[in-house]
């Protein structure tokens, strides 16, 4: 799946905050579109990790939150 620039730097801060003892291509390998999670969400073309034991969305534009 791409990702945006922001998307992937947004990815790699979380990652770089606590790994969770994962590899950053482990890392990624879990990111998941949101039409993956639920096909009821309309906001198109953010993303969703779990990190830390919890859902991060990341935005096109690299906003993070939870």
């Amino acid at each position: 799946m791409k990702l945006t620039k922001p998307q992937q730097k947004s990815l790699l801060t979380k990652w770089s905050e606590s790994d969770q003892g994962l590899s950053f291509l482990e890392f990624r390998r879990g990111v998941i579109t949101h039409h993956a999670l639920n096909q009821n969400f309309s906001v198109p073309d953010y993303v969703v990790v779990k990190w830390c034991g919890m859902w991060l969305c990341i935005e096109p534009d690299g906003y993070t939150h939870s």
